[in-house]
This record gives structure tokens, sequence and C-alpha cells, in this order.
């Protein structure tokens, strides 16, 4: 009887040590490795980057990118419209939900861009998307 006992608890502490162990690989493998991005937040991020103001409308709307999203580099889809100084893309990011946060407002200041800081601090975006709309059926 106590062998049978011993025996059992060996093999408790012997799952409990394998089971320890690839938990701890696990978690390492998520700290080296960044998470990757899924097809549509790199979409968005890849069409701010070329200011493709049609590209991020299409990942926002079409594929249900998150307005928020980061990029491998760890900067918000706001933060890169800013560096951009894209004004259009950052009043669709806003009309899609994201809120510029105080890193992204200070990034706005320091773009030098009147026009971009007014918009991250106020929000009051529905008038660049309709002179962007106005612009693109001009064209």
């Amino acid at each position: 009887m106590i062998f049978i006992t011993a025996a059992f608890l060996l093999a408790v502490i012997i799952f409990l040590v394998v089971w320890i162990v690839k938990l701890y690989k696990q978690k390492r493998e998520a700290a080296i490795e960044p998470p990757k991005l899924s097809f549509e937040n790199k979409l968005l991020i890849d069409s701010i980057l070329n200011n493709d103001i049609d590209g991020v409308v299409k990942s926002l709307n079409d594929y249900r990118a998150a307005p928020h999203s980061k990029s491998e580099a760890g900067n918000s889809a706001m933060e890169l419209a800013i560096s951009q100084k894209n004004k259009f893309i950052i009043a669709y990011l806003i009309s899609y939900g994201a809120l510029p946060n105080t890193i992204e407002r200070k990034a706005a200041i320091e773009s030098g861009n009147q026009e971009i800081t007014d918009l991250v601090i106020t929000g009051k975006h529905l008038a660049i998307i309709k002179e962007y709309e106005v612009k693109k059926t001009s064209l």
C-alpha cells in the first residue's frame, strides 16, 4: 500500500515539474518574441505609414481594425498618423473611436502643426473628414 502511494506521489511530482517547466518556457518565449499584428491591424498600420487614407478607412470600416492599434515597435496608430502629419488619418481614427491619450496629445503639440494639435486635443473631426471627402470627389 505504501509503495503504491509513494509511486502515485512521485508521478504527481513529475507531472507538476514537467507542467511548470512547460509554462516557464511558454512565458519566456512570449517575452522574447513580440506579438504578431493581426491582418487587420497590420493593414491599418501599413496604410498610415504610406499615407493611404482610403486604406485606413477600408481597414477600419471593412476589416474592423482597432483604431487604437499599435505597431510592432509599440507606437499607436494615432502616434504614427501624427508623425506623418496627416490630419485626415487622425480625423478618421478619432471618428472610429480612437481617444488620444497624453502621449499622443504631447506628440501632436510637438509636431508644430496647430491644426493637428487642435484636432487631437478637441476631437472635432467632422469638418476635416468632410474636407477630405470634398477633396477626394474633386480629383
